[in-house]
């Protein structure tokens, strides 16, 4: 006699089924992931100059629309990434002050510095060096100084981010 309970059993076959989809929608996730950081802020910065062609496109008062509504958002980006002068040596540290650093400064999420808040004013930094250069009818190949040496410190700290992370466990 089987007295297991069918709906129980589809349950958790539900579960199981979900748990997996849950581990291949991250291993993806981790693979597209894996573009460096200078890659991510170049493939912003065009973004952000296809944007202002394609706001061209439709006439002058969109793109100065559009500047518009980005402009705070700009103003914070470039706010964070100047904050992170005071960082610059963090460039060429051993990887062991890297991470005390990065625990102290850039893991908490409440701080001012958290390397999630660095990436994102990375990624709309460049994508306003591509707008602009579109705005001024400039070719835009490379990015700026201070974007790039802000992406190799972030870069470290994101390697730093992720060999913390599978020490304590968290990751597979």
């Amino acid at each position: 006699m089987n007295f297991e309970n069918p709906i129980i059993t589809n349950k958790s076959e539900n579960k199981n089924e979900e748990i997996e989809n849950i581990d291949s929608s991250q291993e993806k996730r981790e693979e597209e992931l894996s573009e460096s950081v200078s890659e991510e802020c170049f493939r912003h910065m065009k973004s952000g100059e296809e944007i202002c062609l394609a706001l061209k496109q439709i006439g002058q008062e969109v793109v100065d629309k559009g500047l518009e509504n980005r402009q705070k958002g700009w103003e914070d980006s470039s706010n964070v990434l100047a904050s992170m002068r005071r960082f610059e040596y963090l460039e060429n540290v051993s990887d062991e002050k890297l991470k005390e650093e990065y625990v102290k400064n850039f893991e908490s999420q409440s701080s001012n510095f958290y390397l999630g808040k660095i990436l994102a004013a990375l990624d709309s930094e460049s994508s306003k060096e591509g707008f602009f250069g579109a705005y001024h009818n400039k070719s835009v190949d490379n990015l700026s100084e201070k974007i790039l040496k802000v992406a190799n410190i972030a870069e470290r700290l994101v390697k730093v981010a992720k060999e913390i992370k599978s020490e304590s466990g968290l990751e597979k």
